[in-house]
C-alpha cells in the first residue's frame, strides 16, 4: 500500500474490476485494508444483496448495516480459523479503528460490539436451525438469525415482537445475510491466502471492556506518567499475550466452576446440613477466584452466588424448629457480610506479583478510582495490630504523596498537564496541591 492509513486519502474504490492491484500480505495492514474496504461501500461490502431481493425502502439502510456485520464476522471467522482467536481479536480491532478514521462509523468500539453481537447470534441461529422442532422446516440458520437481530434492535420496528409480526421481512433479511456472508467468504478467503501474521505489525488495537488481570495492568502502565518512562511502554504484541494469559485463566477457572456445578446433587441429599454447608464453603472459596483473575466474571459471580443463597435457603428451612441453630447461621452470615470488600479485582491482583510486580504496585494502587484504593488501605491493615497498620499506611501515604509530587513537576516541567490525583490521595488518607506558574 503506498498510502498511509493515518492520512486523508482520495476517496476511490480499492478494487477495480480489471484492474491488478497489490493485496497487503501482512494481517495488520490487511486488516486495515478491510476496514478501508468497508467504510468506502466497495468490494465485497457494497455487494450484501441479491438484485432480485426487493427490500422495502425503510428498511434498505437497516438491512444493510446487518448483512454487512455479518460479512465483517464472516471475515473475522476466517481469520479465527487461519491464525487463531487472539489474531482474530487484533485483526478486528484494527479494523473498526480504520472504519472509524475513515468515517464508515463514528464509534470503533460500537462497530466491534456489533459485529461480535453478529457472530453471537449467528451461533445462536446455527443450534436454532438444527432443533428437531427445525429440521423439518428446512430454514437455514440465516432465516433464525434474521429474526434475532430483529427483535434485539430496540431502533427497529420489530422489536421484542414475535416472528408472526415480521411480514416476511426476517426472509428477506435472511436472504440477504446469506448473500452476503457468502460472497465475503469467497472473497476473504482468496484474499488471506498469501497474508501473514506477525503480532509485532500491529501498532493499535481496543482495550478490553472487562480486561483480565494481565490486560489490566497493561491500561495502567499505558502512557501513564506515574510509572517510570519504560513503563509506559505497551505494544498490540504485549496486549496479544496478555488475551492469551488471561483468556487461559478464564478457561481454567470456568472448568473448574462447570466441575462444581456438575457435582451438585439432582435432589437434597440426606445429611442435608452437611450438604449445605459444604457447598457454602465450597461457593465461599470459589467465589474468591473470579477478582483473583479479573475479566467477565458477572456470570460467573451471579450462577455461584445462586447456588450459595439456594444453600443458605434450604439449610434455613431445615433449621425452622431450631432457634439457636438458625440464630447461630444468620449471625454467621452477617459476619460474612463484613468481609465481602475483599472481593475485589484490584485487592486480590496485587498479591500477585505476575498481575503487578512489586515495583509497579503504588504507580498501580494511584491509577485504581478511590474505591479500590480504600479497599487496599482495609487490605493492608486487616488482621494487623494497630501500631503496626499505622506504621504501613504512613509509609504508603508517605511514598504516594512523593511520587506525585515528583511526578507533577517533572510534568509541569515539560509545560504538560498535571493529572487530578486528590481523589485518590484522598482514599489514601492524604492531600497534595501544587502552584503552577
Amino acid at each position: 500500500m503506498s498510502w498511509k492509513f493515518w492520512e486523508k486519502k482520495k476517496e476511490e474504490p480499492l478494487l477495480h474490476t480489471g484492474k491488478e492491484i497489490d493485496l497487503p500480505t501482512d494481517l495488520y495492514a490487511f486488516s486495515v485494508f478491510v476496514g478501508a474496504l468497508f467504510a468506502r461501500n466497495v468490494v465485497p461490502f457494497d455487494d450484501w444483496r441479491e438484485p432480485t431481493i426487493d427490500v422495502p425502502a425503510p428498511l434498505n439502510s437497516v438491512f444493510q448495516h446487518m448483512a454487512q456485520g455479518f460479512q465483517v464476522w464472516a471475515w473475522a471467522v476466517l481469520v479465527n480459523d487461519k491464525y487463531g482467536s487472539q489474531a482474530s481479536r487484533l485483526a478486528l480491532d484494527a479494523f473498526c479503528l480504520q472504519a472509524a478514521r475513515e468515517g464508515g462509523t463514528p464509534d470503533a468500539r460500537a462497530l466491534k460490539n456489533f459485529v461480535v453481537h453478529a457472530g453471537t447470534v449467528a451461533a445462536r441461529a446455527a443450534k436454532t436451525a438444527v432443533m428437531d422442532e427445525n429440521k423439518k422446516r428446512c430454514m437455514p440458520w440465516t432465516y433464525f438469525a434474521a429474526m434475532d437481530m430483529l427483535v434485539s434492535i430496540a431502533e427497529q420496528p420489530y422489536y421484542n415482537k414475535t416472528d408472526s409480526e415480521f411480514d416476511g421481512n426476517e426472509v428477506l433479511l435472511g436472504r440477504c445475510i446469506a448473500h452476503a456472508t457468502d460472497r465475503a467468504s469467497v472473497v476473504f478467503d482468496v484474499m488471506l491466502r498469501n497474508v501473514r501474521y506477525t503480532p509485532d505489525t500491529f501498532v493499535e488495537w481496543l482495550w478490553s471492556t472487562h480486561p483480565g488481570g494481565y490486560e489490566r495492568h497493561l491500561q495502567r502502565r499505558w502512557n501513564n506518567p506515574l510509572f517510570p518512562a519504560e513503563r509506559r511502554k505497551v505494544t498490540a504484541a504485549d496486549v496479544y499475550d496478555a488475551w492469551i494469559k488471561d483468556s487461559a485463566a478464564m478457561d481454567k477457572l470456568e472448568a473448574k466452576v462447570n466441575t462444581f456445578l456438575k457435582a451438585q446433587p439432582d435432589d437434597l441429599p440426606l445429611d442435608w446440613t452437611e450438604w449445605c454447608n459444604d457447598t457454602r464453603a465450597k461457593v465461599d472459596e470459589l467465589l474468591d477466584e473470579p477478582y483473583k483473575i479479573g475479566g467477565n466474571i458477572g456470570e460467573i459471580v451471579s450462577t455461584l452466588q445462586y447456588v450459595r443463597s439456594r444453600a443458605i435457603a434450604t439449610w434455613k428451612a431445615g433449621l425452622a424448629s431450631d432457634q439457636k441453630g438458625l440464630e447461630a447461621l444468620e449471625h454467621a452470615e452477617e459476619e460474612m457480610k463484613k468481609w465481602e470488600w475483599l472481593r475485589n479485582d484490584f485487592v486480590q491482583q496485587s498479591t500477585n506479583p505476575d498481575y503487578i510486580p512489586l515495583d509497579d504496585l503504588l504507580p498501580a494502587l494511584l491509577s485504581e478510582p478511590a474505591e479500590n484504593i480504600r479497599a487496599y488501605c482495609a487490605f493492608l491493615v486487616h488482621n494487623k495490630d494497630e501500631a503496626d497498620a499505622l506504621q504501613k499506611l504512613t509509609v504508603l501515604r508517605n511514598c504516594a504523596l512523593d511520587l506525585v509530587r515528583s511526578v507533577s513537576a517533572d510534568l509541569l516541567g515539560r509545560g504538560e498537564e498535571i493529572p487530578d490525583w486528590n481523589d485518590k490521595l484522598d482514599a489514601l488518607g492524604t492531600s497534595f496541591t501544587i502552584a503552577k506558574g
